[in-house]
């Protein structure tokens, strides 16, 4: 599923992505970027450009005044914690430097596309799932490809559903 984000949330997710690095930069967090032919402002205004898409998605408040360094929970619907992985790479996988390092209960993958602001949704995976299938990826971590992501439709239902049932 594309998401098109407009020139105002780009413009915030910019402004996000500054934020960010200034503020993990200060506190010694060094960027877990995997690709070094991008630099880290490139890298994090992707991560946000990605996390911005799944908020719309799902409609969530996205809030960059709340946002302090990573945890591993980009975002919460309802109980349920979210991390989102974004990537430069159409056919790209969904990557974690460990198993461990999955903490969220479900893992979004997102991508770039040939257009500025316009993000592929390329489907999620559960935290247990991803331990079963992930394999390991050019020494760099753990990762699991998109043929083996569930579309983002069931999360979206899933979560939809729980809400107007309130379960």
């Amino acid at each position: 599923m594309n998401i098109k984000l407009s020139k105002k949330e780009l413009s915030e997710v910019n402004q996000i992505a500054s934020l960010r690095w200034q503020l993990s930069r200060a506190s010694g967090v060094v960027n877990q970027r995997k690709d070094n032919n991008r630099s880290d402002d490139d890298v994090d205004k992707l991560g946000y450009a990605g996390e911005y898409a799944v908020a719309k998605l799902f409609n969530l408040n996205f809030n960059p005044s709340i946002l302090g360094i990573d945890d591993g929970y980009d975002l919460w619907i309802n109980d349920l914690s979210i991390d989102v992985k974004t990537t430069f790479y159409e056919t790209g996988v969904l990557l974690f430097k460990s198993k461990e390092s999955f903490k969220a209960d479900v893992g979004i993958l997102v991508t770039a596309t040939g257009s500025e602001n316009i993000f592929k949704i390329a489907g999620f995976i559960s935290k247990k799932e991803f331990k079963e299938k992930s394999e390991t990826f050019k020494e760099t971590g753990y990762c699991v490809q998109q043929k083996d992501l569930m579309p983002i439709e069931r999360l979206w239902k899933y979560t939809r559903q729980k809400e107007l049932i309130n379960e």
